[in-house]
């Protein structure tokens, strides 16, 4: 099954003989790098094509479909970030050698599952070019306490109230209630599932090396400046973290552009260290 589609004016590939993890994709071998993007919780793959399409013609992109979801939502629902990180590796070997250099990105949740597809990776000898990071620091420490315990700012069981006002953060509250019962039930149920995914991952400290952006909000109670400094531990390559306007979902509204135009410097800027063989 192979469809063109346009979107936010860039032709992706609806490409499910590249690999259904990639439904959404431009991928090309002549590229000096692809870029895959993960989606946050409660998204699909067609929530990244914006992301995808700010990076330009020059780099190729995956953007991740996790079981579940979009356009793999006959299948059963993966429950952890370890599950989606290895079925990722394993398509990105089956479809890349090792002259492919991708760099990993994802907000919250995606960004979980970006690190832990590039520490993932790097294990097996595939390091990616780099790893782009959004809205999730890699543990939070309660008040009162100096040992890192779960991420991901929500409940243990997130209620329906939490979920809508999730909702209303990422700007989907009035999608969403549109929906007869069913479809927003499954939709609650789906989002509740990446909350939990999302807060039960702490990752491991690994011996990898690659460069690390992390980007979020000055006002992100959920993965503060100050928390998001710890990734700094996570690889002994190049680390920036970049604080930009806003809470936890930034990029939205007044702060698009400005997330965008910073994302795109920093894949190019990486894209930029490759072509020129710095080693980072």
């Amino acid at each position: 099954m192979k469809a063109d589609d346009v979107r936010y004016g860039v032709v992706m590939v609806h490409d499910f003989l590249l690999s259904e993890v990639f439904p959404y994709s431009r991928f090309d071998p002549e590229k000096a790098v692809h870029l895959v993007v993960f989606p946050w919780a409660g998204a699909s793959a067609l929530s990244c094509l914006r992301l995808c399409s700010v990076v330009g013609e020059a780099v190729g992109v995956l953007a991740v479909e996790m079981a579940g979801r979009g356009t793999r939502s006959d299948e059963s629902a993966v429950r952890t970030v370890e599950e989606v990180a290895a079925e990722v590796t394993s398509a990105l070997v089956d479809i890349t050698d090792t002259s492919t250099l991708v760099v990993m990105a994802g907000h919250s949740l995606g960004a979980a599952l970006a690190y832990e597809t590039a520490s993932q990776m790097s294990v097996a000898g595939l390091a990616p070019a780099g790893v782009i990071l959004s809205g999730r620091a890699p543990y939070r420490v309660p008040s009162g306490s100096s040992k890192p315990w779960k991420c991901g700012g929500c409940p243990e069981r997130p209620d329906d109230v939490y979920l809508m006002d999730f909702l209303r953060n990422t700007g989907s509250a009035d999608e969403i209630a549109s929906l007869n019962e069913y479809l927003r039930r499954e939709v609650l149920d789906r989002l509740r599932s990446d909350l939990v995914m999302n807060m039960d991952y702490v990752p491991e400290l690994r011996p990898v090396r690659f460069p690390m952006f992390c980007l979020t909000g000055r006002e992100d109670v959920i993965a503060t400046p100050e928390a998001c400094q710890a990734w700094r531990n996570y690889t002994a390559g190049y680390f920036e973290l970049v604080t930009l306007a806003g809470g936890h979902f930034y990029f939205r509204n007044y702060g698009a552009e400005v997330f965008y135009s910073t994302f795109n410097r920093i894949v190019h800027l990486i894209m930029d260290w490759c072509v020129k063989g710095v080693g980072l």
